[in-house]
């Protein structure tokens, strides 16, 4: 299922390849991320282009955190919030053409409110007691990815675009109890002290963005 969103998302970096226009002839843009609404972490993202000369650009999508899936089986949850920022340089690759390049930083940060059993004076993960109270989780997460996307024009005036993207990168995962030392969380069979979620992991980031020129 994963390769075929891929493919579905490569054939229209195929069809912009073939396009004899020199491309969009804009110096600022904004865009919108929909697909991030339905990502587990439920994110309201924007980005702003700006372009320094015809072939490149600063680029930085920035988004909020409102909700989230994670930790909410037990239904412990009194709700999450965060922020996402991803800042980047964009090449195209024939001056104003449709191709980019986009080495891409990012930083995510998302803080749960919960109310559940927290371990405390924790040693090697292993609580002296537990203690039912309110605290907050905060998952924490950056890296670096590469880019690869094509812009196709929606309008005659190549005003309005998508933007498919798709990329390969890697990220640092870590989580922590909020002011709370020496204690640990077990959300399903293993604690935070010594969580399988935390670590390198590969980056994969794909989508599509809806793309306004504003100058």
């Amino acid at each position: 299922m994963k390769t075929y969103i891929l493919l579905l998302l490569l054939l229209p970096l195929g069809a912009a390849a073939q396009q004899r226009d020199p491309g969009p002839d804009y110096t600022k843009a904004i865009s919108f991320s929909p697909l991030a609404l339905a990502q587990i972490d439920f994110t309201m993202m924007l980005g702003a282009e700006y372009r320094l000369r015809p072939g490149f650009s600063l680029y930085t999508d920035a988004g909020y955190i409102f909700s989230s899936a994670y930790l909410t089986d037990g239904g412990n949850s009194r709700g999450a919030s965060g922020f996402i920022i991803r800042p980047a340089a964009r090449f195209y690759l024939r001056g104003r053409s449709l191709f980019y390049l986009q080495p891409q930083v990012f930083y995510k940060q998302v803080t749960h409110r919960l109310h559940d059993w927290l371990g405390k004076n924790c040693v090697e993960g292993v609580p002296a007691f537990e203690q039912l109270q309110d605290f907050r989780y905060r998952r924490q997460a950056y890296g670096f990815n590469g880019v690869v996307g094509a812009l196709v024009p929606l309008s005659r005036r190549d005003r309005v675009f998508f933007d498919f993207y798709l990329g390969l990168g890697v990220r640092y995962k870590k989580n922590a109890v909020v002011k709370e030392p020496n204690c640990c969380f077990d959300r399903g069979g293993f604690v935070t002290t010594i969580n399988r979620d935390e670590g390198s992991f590969p980056s994969i980031p794909a989508g599509v963005k809806l793309v306004i020129a504003v100058d």
